[in-house]
């Protein structure tokens, strides 16, 4: 039993000294418009130096997806919103 603790101990010390070396994702340096880092981490992440296309896309898409807490937050003054995000219903199963 001892040995299982050790050897769990070590995949968590060996993911703890590795996982500060995998940089953020590109998601997120676009949004805080970090571009040249974001570049960099989708080539790291692709294995390949042409990501100019899926960089594009990417930011297409993160501007079209740029919503303010504020706005998001107005969608609940419709109460049939409200009503929706808090819709929580149950499924009987039929057990045959």
């Amino acid at each position: 039993m001892k040995i299982f603790g050790y050897v769990a101990i070590g995949f968590n010390l060996l993911f703890l000294l590795l996982f500060p070396l995998v940089p953020d994702s590109p998601y997120r340096y676009i949004t805080i418009g970090r571009l040249d880092k974001a570049e960099a981490s989708l080539a790291w992440l692709r294995r390949r130096a042409d990501v100019k296309a899926e960089l594009q896309q990417l930011q297409d898409y993160v501007e079209s997806s740029r919503v303010s807490l504020l706005e998001r937050m107005r969608e609940f003054k419709d109460p049939s919103e409200f009503a929706r995000a808090l819709d929580f219903r149950v499924v009987k199963s039929r057990k045959c």
